[in-house]
């Protein structure tokens, strides 16, 4: 078993690797000698881009709880959460 999570180390790195297949970190480090560890893929960096949007969005917020229900319309614009929930609580309450 220890051969085989050597192996693995090797392609995926140890701290992966013992954390996955929840091993001891020293012990599998001392499994792997002076074996070279290289990890398989390197490590990449994704930047998702999204079209700029000409319209203002629109979301719908619900908030439920045992005083009662809110549910808030919203097109371009963010309402002051806190101010809006603390008003909500006191009327609810």
């Amino acid at each position: 078993m220890w051969a085989a999570a050597a192996e693995m180390a090797r392609r995926h790195g140890l701290h992966c690797t013992a954390k996955t297949l929840r091993l001891d970190y020293t012990r599998l480090k001392k499994h792997l000698g002076n074996g070279q560890i290289s990890p398989s893929a390197p490590t990449r960096f994704l930047e998702f881009l999204t079209p700029p949007v000409n319209q203002p969005g629109e979301c719908v917020v619900e908030v439920e709880s045992s005083c009662g229900r809110m549910r808030v319309a919203m097109k371009g614009v963010t309402p002051d959460w806190p101010a809006l929930l603390r008003a909500w609580r006191e009327v609810a309450g």
